[in-house]
């Protein structure tokens, strides 16, 4: 197969199983992808700021506080002042907590499908290859932060996850 249409399927690829997760999320729970990576990301972090949510989930603080705004009003999360009154720290409520289980859950169902074509040797190669091309493309914690938003952090902990790892190595850390 020549490099351009390796790049190609890739691509495509990508599209098919970032279109097919975030509609098994929609669907599962009525929220937006940009809820459904907020509920997410706020399940492995809690405590964030709107301003940390905001960089993971590449929004502007205005659309964040909007979000955050929504999802509050849904019952999924609290708000609460910092240490410094000028930050908002976020949590899951315990309806949010549900709400996350639920995304993970579709979220899974989708992806587990689509890993199931391959035979069980081929999905090992195919893991160790996804892992070399996520820590190569990782190259900053932010950008870590960021490809992990709709990550299932309880099934790939930081000491393996291998995004997690180049950004700790990156910031001269340990996962």
């Amino acid at each position: 197969m020549k490099k351009q249409q390796l790049t190609n399927i890739l691509g495509g690829l990508a599209v098919a199983i970032t279109d097919a997760q975030m509609q098994a999320m929609g669907k599962a729970t009525a929220l937006s992808p940009s809820e459904c990576a907020a509920v997410l990301s706020l399940g492995a972090n809690p405590g964030l700021s709107i301003q940390s949510l905001a960089g993971i989930l590449g929004l502007s603080h205005s659309a964040s506080v909007r979000l955050c705004a929504g999802l509050a009003a849904k019952g999924l999360l609290d708000r609460m002042t910092g240490e410094d009154k000028r930050v908002v720290m976020l949590t899951l409520t315990a309806q949010g907590a549900t709400m996350r289980s639920v995304l993970v859950d579709a979220r899974e169902s989708v992806l587990g499908e689509a890993i199931s074509t391959l035979p069980e040797p081929d999905q090992v190669a195919f893991g160790r290859l996804i892992s070399d091309m996520l820590e190569r493309l990782t190259a900053s914690r932010a950008q870590a932060d960021h490809i992990c938003r709709l990550c299932d952090e309880t099934a790939c902990p930081a000491a393996l996850c291998p995004v997690e790892r180049k950004a700790c190595r990156l910031e001269g850390s340990q996962a």
